[in-house]
């Protein structure tokens, strides 16, 4: 729903959200807009349009973090990659259902943000607090 340079109205996410039964919110590890884009954007809307929808929140391209190209470019323009420290807090912080970190070449990790959307939805909500410490690293 969020494509970069463009804002997705109030009206098109509720349309669009209305029938979701569990939502993967992802952020790439080295573009820290998109960190803060989900923090202080996407998780708010979340919550206020859908309550207590279960999300998966997933950092993505976790390999180019120690990429030297990566790490000057960002490095240029004042900024570092967005931790594991930090994508942890977050999950933390708010009711996720789990908190898993990938990258392309990683296809299990793939698989397992696939299975913990589908179980997050499975599982009663009563009992998704034993859930709250599923972190896939």
């Amino acid at each position: 729903m969020s494509y970069i340079g463009q804002e997705t109205s109030t009206a098109t996410i509720q349309t669009i959200c209305s029938d979701a039964d569990v939502f993967v919110v992802c952020y790439s590890a080295v573009q820290p807009q998109s960190f803060k884009n989900v923090k202080e954007k996407w998780l708010p809307r979340i919550r206020n349009f859908m309550g207590d929808i279960p999300f998966v929140l997933v950092a993505t391209q976790t390999d180019l973090r120690k990429n030297p190209a990566v790490l000057k470019q960002l490095q240029n323009k004042g900024l570092k990659p967005v931790s594991q420290n930090e994508g942890y807090a977050l999950s933390k912080r708010t009711d996720y259902a789990c908190y898993v970190e990938c990258a392309p070449h990683m296809e299990r990790k793939v698989k397992q943000v696939i299975d913990k959307a589908i179980s997050s939805v499975l599982i009663p909500q009563g009992d998704r607090m034993e859930m709250q410490s599923c972190t896939i690293l």
